[in-house]
């Protein structure tokens, strides 16, 4: 009798043991659910903060390089009158699309290093996963 008391507390005390480290798993879980979203919500802001640079430069480059680009082609008209004024145009032109063209890079460039997808945390979520369908 005494030997099957001892038999169903220790089944007991390994039966709370796997209920204790399940729960300690779904907690762990939920906490990496919790960081993979908070990971996403940050990616999405600076994603978001570099469409807007992109929006906003491209803006600016338009006005301004109108205007400016007026200007400069009359400033070289001024410079070499017998410049035909096509031609002055033109290579004002071509100097601000460069410059539109890198300003386009750049933020391109800033929207690539984020990472849409949290590395560590998705990995972390997968070993989760994984030790849940095959517990050893």
């Amino acid at each position: 009798m005494a030997d099957n008391r001892i038999t169903n507390t220790a089944e007991q005390d390994v039966g709370e043991l796997i209920k204790g480290a399940m729960h300690d798993l779904e907690t762990l879980a939920t906490q990496h659910v919790k960081l993979f979203k908070s990971e996403l919500k940050e990616e999405a802001r600076k994603i978001t903060q570099g469409a807007i640079s992109l929006a906003i430069g491209g803006a600016v480059l338009l006005i301004g390089g109108v205007i400016l680009g007026i200007t400069l082609a009359l400033i070289l008209l001024a410079i070499f009158p017998n410049l035909p004024w096509w031609a002055a145009f033109g290579i004002i032109a071509v100097l601000i699309c460069g410059l539109g063209a890198l300003a386009l890079y750049l933020g391109k460039k800033r929207i690539d290093s984020a990472t849409p997808i949290a590395d560590e945390t998705q990995e972390a979520l997968k070993e989760d996963v994984e030790w849940l369908k095959n517990p050893k």
